[in-house]
């Protein structure tokens, strides 16, 4: 069963929005859901750190990890032939409707909600479009939240979300961490700086202040261990300045 086989509808032309440039509604996607998947994908590469051997089985729907099985969903696959996403909608391998719900149930949700980066079938991968950004997107999204696997094959890779993952995988990280997660996404992709940082802070302090002074853009976290993360931001939105503040 090939992942890059010939199918019915693989003849369709790769889409490119604007050039690559991400629409607002993407744009918006990408900055409140890379952090938290990255986080919790950070914690799941723990969980599976010294796997010897990885399985995915389609037909049975679970990947296996040494000893471990998960449930597994198929979102789709890259090719490095043709430096295209092919959605798993378009299911041109043949793999059983149990393994392609929630797939769908994204492919739809992101046409009903008119988001024109990944409303087509095929699209041409770039810097705003890979298969690892929208695997992050979709397992952040979800409900409950999954992690993400990429299944290298000869021509490219699978994507799939991995479910059943232990709730601690998914537990708030302190200070220093998030710090880490808002820097290493702001190096490698153009983000909402204000958005990522509200995210990344509602998700994993205890409280989350905005404002200060009278002309300041700022966001305060405070954590469970009582120290704070204050974050100022220029009047273009992005970061100016982060500073720790110790326990009172």
């Amino acid at each position: 069963m090939g992942l890059f086989g010939r199918g019915k509808k693989q003849g369709t032309q790769p889409f490119l929005y604007n050039g690559g440039v991400p629409s607002p509604v993407y744009l918006d996607l990408m900055s409140r859901y890379l952090g938290p998947a990255v986080q919790h994908q950070r914690t799941f590469g723990k969980e599976i750190e010294g796997t010897e051997r990885w399985f995915v089985d389609f037909k049975d729907g679970t990947i296996v990890f040494d000893e471990r099985r998960f449930p597994v969903q198929f979102i789709g696959s890259e090719s490095t032939v043709t430096n295209t996403w092919l959605w798993g909608t378009e299911n041109v391998s043949g793999m059983p409707d149990s393994v392609l719900t929630t797939v769908n149930q994204f492919y739809n949700s992101f046409i009903l909600n008119n988001v024109p980066d990944l409303a087509q079938p095929k699209l041409a991968l770039c810097e705003a479009v890979s298969g690892h950004i929208i695997a992050m997107i979709m397992a952040a999204m979800a409900t409950p939240p999954y992690c993400y696997y990429r299944c290298p094959v000869s021509t490219g890779a699978a994507f799939v979300l991995v479910g059943g993952i232990p709730e601690h995988v998914f537990a708030p990280i302190g200070l220093e961490e998030t710090v880490e997660v808002i820097s290493d996404l702001l190096e490698k992709y153009a983000l909402d700086h204000r958005t990522l940082s509200r995210t990344m802070l509602e998700k994993n302090a205890v409280s989350v202040e905005t404002g200060g002074a009278p002309g300041e853009d700022k966001l305060t976290g405070t954590y469970a261990d009582g120290r704070t993360l204050e974050i100022w931001f220029d009047a273009d939105g992005h970061i100016l300045n982060l500073a720790f503040i110790p326990q009172m």
